[in-house]
């Protein structure tokens, strides 16, 4: 009936917050991969692809072992983060703040390029609200959730930048050095751990939200109910899990 028809219509409209999450994992390992090649040069005779695929394939594995599992590493994973903006707040100036052309900086970047950096970042925000069926009590967390990792962000993201200022004067260290935190803060591997942490937590987090998106679709009846079949106690949508993996590995091979 018509009622029937709008609300597929309106379930359409989340479809592209399916293909998001999923593409979007594709970026996190991609950022992983080229960070992990960063500290570890050795390897960089190694096709990047291949060793994004196989992250891929171990954050897909915990993720589909058990949800739960998966939701509890994220504690690990925010004590890292912690632990690194703890070190880079406690640092200073590097000795050689000087340094320049260190990476592959643009002098020119206008507003939008800045944009495209840090979109991607608080996307994650959202990630809650995709895990709302595994959650006891979702009135409640959500809300709650949201507006503390909106405002938490917000205070990290706003800080950052003005600890880096009064660290580093050289203008040209800030734009093209990309390990300049590293060089400022008071234990500079934690840095790196930080933003392995960062990369693998929001990989991981979109792996468990995007197929969860799909099955709800699949519940509207926007797409063929088989792919959002649940499987066992909690109800894991392992066909959703494997389509979206499958795009995410297209996203890293691309």
């Amino acid at each position: 009936n018509g009622e029937h028809f709008v609300w597929n219509l309106g379930s359409w409209f989340i479809f592209p917050l399916f293909l998001s999450q999923a593409v979007g994992v594709a970026f996190y390992v991609v950022g992983f991969t080229e960070s992990f090649l960063l500290a570890f040069p050795q390897i960089g005779g190694l096709d990047p692809r291949l060793i994004g695929l196989g992250v891929l394939l171990f954050l897909s594995a915990v993720a589909a072992f058990s949800a739960d599992i998966a939701l509890k590493s994220q504690y690990v994973i925010m004590a890292f983060i912690v632990l690194s903006l703890i070190s880079f707040f406690a640092g200073g100036a590097p000795a050689d703040a000087s340094v320049s052309s260190v990476g592959t900086g643009d002098s020119s970047s206008y507003f939008w390029h800045v944009l495209a950096v840090f979109f991607p970042a608080v996307t994650g925000i959202l990630s809650g609200v995709g895990m709302s069926g595994d959650l006891k009590n979702p009135s409640r967390s959500l809300p709650l959730g949201t507006i503390a990792a909106v405002l938490v962000g917000w205070g990290v993201y706003m800080a950052v930048p003005v600890g880096l200022h009064c660290f580093v004067s050289d203008r040209s260290a800030l734009m093209n050095d990309p390990m300049i935190m590293q060089r400022c803060a008071r234990i500079p591997w934690l840095i790196v751990a930080g933003v392995w942490a960062a990369s693998l937590s929001s990989a991981l987090g979109s792996l468990l939200a995007a197929p969860r998106t799909l099955q709800a679709l699949a519940q509207d009846r926007a797409v063929p109910s088989i792919i959002g079949r649940g499987y066992g106690a909690t109800n894991d949508p392992r066909l959703a899990s494997l389509l979206g993996m499958s795009l995410a590995a297209v996203g890293i091979w691309f």
